[in-house]
């Protein structure tokens, strides 16, 4: 079974590449999530788990599925 920071540091790295690769700051990604900046900061650094309602957020504002923010079974199994 995956642990709890396992889990919150690949939703971490999750959210980081999404937001890269969609080009964002951090900021940008606030404005359009409506999650706050510090919010963002702590989820990206694996400090907070976001709720299934933020990831949704977060993913429509990068133009994606939540479901490209949850970590795939072989990135788990590799941890």
């Amino acid at each position: 079974m995956i642990g709890d920071h396992l889990l919150l540091q690949l939703i971490a790295r999750q959210i980081r590449d999404l937001r890269t690769e969609s080009g964002m700051t951090i900021r940008e990604l606030s404005e359009r999530s409506g999650v706050p900046r510090g919010t963002l900061h702590d989820a990206l650094a694996g400090r907070w788990m976001p709720s299934i309602s933020t990831l949704y957020r977060i993913a429509e504002a990068c133009g994606a599925s939540v479901i490209d923010l949850l970590p795939s079974m072989a990135e788990v199994a590799d941890g």
